[in-house]
């Protein structure tokens, strides 16, 4: 008994103090352990997601894969949040400039955030595909590859260019051959 007494002292002695509270081993530990799990954890929410998201919804593989990364950067911090937490730190405090800061973000991220969700939009309704003939803005071309955040074509001249996937949603879009026609 006094062995296991003995361990428990060393692991409840102070270290050193944060926010006027005692950070002792058992602390450390326990924050290491919960960030190992809060990473195990996001590993597997983040596979499930894209499971989800790819095999039983069908949506397109880098839809899914976009999906994956939210969902496994929310768990990591949401790990954090719970492990400082846990071992006394007050994290109430950084809500006020976090709020400020996500304000002046979001002003900042508003054409790059259009574009994302009608990257998503275009990419899981499938409304043009890889190899399309299509003319929008003035422009014909045929689609090279379709992203997130931009989708590029490729001119007769071969220029390549590449359109912001917000302008398939605001600016009328001809389509002027169709894969699927060509393949049958």
């Amino acid at each position: 008994m006094e062995v296991l007494e003995a361990i428990w002292d060393v692991l409840n002695t102070p270290v050193t103090q944060i926010q006027e509270r005692d950070l002792t081993l058992l602390s450390i530990i326990q924050l290491f352990v919960i960030m190992t799990l809060a990473w195990i954890i996001s590993r597997l929410a983040s596979r499930f997601a894209r499971h989800v998201v790819v095999d039983r919804l069908g949506v397109a593989e880098t839809v899914g894969n976009a999906s994956s990364r939210a969902v496994r950067i929310t768990s990591i911090f949401a790990g954090l949040y719970l492990a400082l937490t846990s071992i006394g730190f007050d994290l109430a405090i950084l809500l006020v400039p976090l709020g400020g800061l996500s304000v002046g973000i979001g002003f900042g991220m508003q054409d790059v955030a259009k574009n994302l969700i009608a990257g998503v939009i275009t990419l899981s309704e499938q409304r043009v595909k890889k190899g399309q003939r299509i003319e929008i803005r003035g422009m014909q071309g045929v689609i090279e590859s379709i992203g997130l955040r931009s989708t590029t074509i490729v001119q007769d001249d071969g220029t390549r260019v590449m359109l912001a996937n917000g302008d398939f949603m605001s600016q009328p879009l001809k389509i002027l051959t169709d894969t699927d026609a060509e393949a049958e």
